[in-house]
């Protein structure tokens, strides 16, 4: 069971605020709508915020679009050459990697470092083992000078 801190009327604007919001994003407001006196704030601000998402998925979608058809070389602008190559000088700098890889948590490396690094932890593992045996025969050893030495003990 649990209980709310908050109180009734403050549940009750909350529901109609998000019931509000709901509305806005459903519904398609007009522009005769948003330029009236009595329209909420509110509902202006979620309409232009709206608007400004479509625009940014609209430009991804066209931008990743020219892409993609460039990329099987059917599209030839300079537009989408020069993106591109500015992209990649950008994902390749030094500084842009080092960025990302702080912002992620993860390394980013090539393939002859993440090989190197494959090989150095099997030599590692290997390097354990032999270590493991050494150890073992060394422990066998001691418990052999141990039993020497208690036999030599009891003899004296």
């Amino acid at each position: 069971f649990f209980t709310s801190t908050v109180p009734y009327h403050n549940k009750f604007t909350m529901a109609l605020l998000r019931r509000k919001i709901a509305t806005a994003i459903i519904t398609d407001i007009d522009d005769e709508t948003l330029q009236r006196e009595d329209t909420e704030t509110i509902l202006i601000v979620i309409t232009l915020i709206k608007e400004a998402l479509y625009g940014i998925l609209i430009a991804f979608a066209v931008l990743s679009l020219a892409l993609f058809i460039d990329c099987h070389f059917l599209l030839k602008l300079p537009m989408v050459h020069n993106f591109r190559r500015a992209t990649m000088s950008l994902v390749n700098d030094r500084d842009t990697m080092i960025n990302m890889e702080e912002s992620s948590g993860l390394k980013f490396m090539n393939m002859d470092q993440y090989n190197l690094m494959v090989h150095e932890i099997n030599s590692v593992t290997k390097k354990k083992a032999f270590a493991k045996s050494l150890l073992e025969e060394s422990s066998a050893d001691i418990e052999k000078m141990d039993a020497d030495l208690n036999q030599y003990r009891q003899e004296l």
